[in-house]
């Protein structure tokens, strides 16, 4: 019964806050209708409702257009086939603006359109078996491109994704009818997307996530230089081009931008680095609002043995979550996480050096613990099939491996690159595609047969821990670019014990914004993205505050 009540209580709370945001919405928000339309993502994700409110109607009042909300969720949450109930659940939605459609009637959009997958049926068809001629291994997946825009990296990680629960051994079998079928309607929906920015007056796609089916009318819309693209993601806003065509690659800028800050500035990021860091390996979490549980939280125990006793080489695998994107930052020397770990699993067969897997710490508390489930059946594979490699338990801490003598470790692009070499140890990482990639503190190999050469001759790789790269990196990477480049306390709401990464997509998100963000600082965001917008940049950052 107290559970009842509790439930009961926090379903009225959230309806008020939901009334209390529209009415937000409303007071700062207006409806203009135009044939010029700026289209913007239609989801359930808390967190980007405001930020996406904030940008379309900035581009609207300032070209009068109205703003279409478009559906995104086909081909990774849902099936091309809608179900009749589905199909009246829409129609009865977008009329009496129930659910989300009256949070995004509350913010000024005009329509709602959902992708036709009827369409285009034979143009799809041709495509499907031009294609699929040319797939002969699971690398020729990248390599697609219709009308000369790249989409195999989409196709391949959303398969993974939507597949998540069925795809044999977590990669793809090119000959399954699953996949034939993922890349029908893969260019189905390339197709209506492609048509409909063509065949309308788009000024502006403003979307949240670049990957997956999700990703593909940002990836149709950014190859085409009359229509501005931009992707909010966690507070941080990216604006797209045919380069540049993901969020996440502001790396590449790292260096030069740091070096034309001010020396004062540049040591006033270090200070406050070195202080960072020192924090995050005494196993403080806060400081990152996606995380809740430290690898480095415990401290060496000398009365614990993990790694064996003995002279030989101890290589640590550093697994990935299987729901991340494996290519998020470009192509690796592998397609998937299932084929590194694999060849990871042959080369230990070839070595003599002791292998070791550890995965992610579980975070129990969060809604990705479940695919952390699945990341953790992929690694007991690994150790089943290759009897040399070694588990560790995910929540060992990090401290307890460095003390005990990990010589090396193996990562594609984690953020353990950067924890380890700190800690004067070599990290070798699976792609040029990464973070790191413009410094000299990890082993960056030139391709696929030098990073086998490498992990072969460790003992003859040279390495030195450039602490003051590692340093200046994690200047740029965490506090140069951070998640409040549009509004500058959104990662203050984790700061509140109540909450964690998830409570973002909550309701309790609309009030902390309804709660902090007055006419002033409405203001001040609306000239960070005048001037963004005005900019030729890839990222909104501190670059575009005064």
């Amino acid at each position: 019964m107290k559970n009842f009540i509790l439930r009961l209580k926090k379903y009225f709370n959230n309806k008020l806050i939901i009334k209390k945001f529209k009415k937000y919405n409303k007071n700062h928000f207006f409806k203009i209708k135009s044939n010029k339309i700026i289209l913007v993502e239609f989801n359930a994700f808390f967190s980007s409702h405001f930020f996406l409110a904030l940008i379309a109607n900035f581009l609207s009042k300032k070209n009068s257009c109205s703003i279409v909300a478009y559906y995104n969720y086909y081909l990774i949450s849902s099936d091309v086939n809608s179900s009749i109930l589905n199909k009246i659940k829409w129609h009865i939605g977008k009329r009496i603006n129930a659910g989300f459609f009256g949070i995004y009637n509350s913010f000024g959009v005009a329509d709602f359109i959902k992708p036709d997958f009827s369409k285009n049926n034979k143009k799809a068809e041709v495509l499907f078996n031009e294609i699929e001629k040319k797939i002969k291994t699971k690398n020729d997946i990248l390599e697609i491109k219709i009308n000369d825009i790249p989409i195999g990296d989409l196709l391949y990680d959303g398969f993974l994704r939507y597949n998540l629960n069925y795809t044999k051994n977590f990669t793809i079998d090119i000959e399954s009818k699953k996949f034939k079928e993922y890349l029908h309607n893969f260019i189905k929906l390339f197709l209506f997307w492609e048509e409909y920015l063509k065949t309308n007056q788009i000024l502006a796609v403003i979307g949240v996530i670049c990957y997956y089916s999700q990703g593909l009318i940002l990836r149709i819309s950014s190859s085409n230089n009359k229509i501005i693209t931009l992707a909010v993601e966690g507070g941080q806003l990216y604006k797209l081009s045919k380069s540049r065509n993901v969020s996440h690659l502001e790396f590449k800028d790292y260096k030069n931008l740091f070096a034309n800050l001010s020396n004062e500035e540049q040591n006033q990021y270090k200070e406050k680095s070195y202080q960072s860091i020192k924090n995050r390996f005494s196993g403080m979490v806060k400081n990152y609002i996606y995380t809740t549980t430290s690898s480095f939280s415990e401290v060496y125990n000398k009365d614990v043995e993990v790694l064996k006793k003995n002279s030989k080489i101890k290589i640590l695998i550093s697994s990935h979550n299987i729901g991340d994107v494996s290519s998020a930052f470009g192509k690796n020397f592998f397609p998937d996480f299932y084929e590194w770990l694999n060849f990871l699993g042959q080369m230990s067969e070839k070595t003599d050096y002791d292998w070791y897997i550890k995965d992610h710490p579980y975070y129990s508390d969060l809604k990705y613990s479940t695919t952390q489930q699945k990341s953790y059946r992929l690694s007991e594979m690994l150790v089943n099939k290759y009897n040399k490699i070694k588990r560790i338990p995910p929540n060992t801490s990090h401290h307890q491996l460095i003390n005990e003598g990990i010589n090396f470790v193996l990562t594609v692009y984690g953020t353990i690159a950067w924890e380890y070499a700190y800690h004067e140890i070599p990290v070798l990482t699976a792609t040029r595609n990464c973070r790191t990639i413009n410094y000299d503190f990890n082993v960056h190999s030139k391709n696929k047969d030098d990073y086998e050469k490498n992990i072969l001759n460790l003992k003859n790789i040279s390495f030195n821990s450039k602490k003051n790269e590692i340093i200046e990196y994690y200047s740029m990477n965490y506090l140069f670019f951070n998640h409040d480049a549009i509004f500058k306390n959104y990662s203050d709401f984790v700061k509140d014990p109540k909450y964690n990464w998830d409570s973002y997509d909550t309701p309790e998100f609309y009030k902390f914004l309804t709660n902090n963000v007055d006419d002033f600082e409405m203001n001040e965001i609306n000239k960070k993205l005048e001037r963004f917008l005005n900019s030729g940049d890839y990222h909104l950052s501190r670059i575009h505050a005064k």
